[in-house]
């Protein structure tokens, strides 16, 4: 019986994620901006207002957080995070695997 409950989960992460992709596809599909206006804020836009439309857009008062573990030179590493995130990166914790 556990085998045939794992088969059901596994279909329905599948399905899951085939709809997911409809979905994006679908909101492509609404919003297929003109060349000249293809820059991040038309797209970003179109993106909210497809959302806004079928009540599907979330806004958060609260900022996203996010917690860094290296292995090793966590010094070089926040300087390489930073450039890549656009931020500041700190309190990147150095752990032994």
């Amino acid at each position: 019986m556990a085998a045939s409950d794992d088969g059901l989960r596994a279909e329905a992460t599948v399905d899951r994620r085939i709809a997911n992709r409809h979905a994006i596809e679908r909101a492509e599909r609404c919003y297929r901006p003109r060349r000249r206006d293809l820059n991040q804020h038309a797209i970003a836009h179109g993106v909210r207002s497809f959302l806004e439309q079928r009540d599907l857009y979330r806004v958060r008062d609260e900022r996203g957080g996010i917690r860094l573990l290296v292995t090793d030179a966590p010094k070089s590493f926040e300087e390489v995070a930073g450039r890549f995130l656009g931020d500041v990166v700190q309190n990147v914790e150095l752990i032994d695997l």
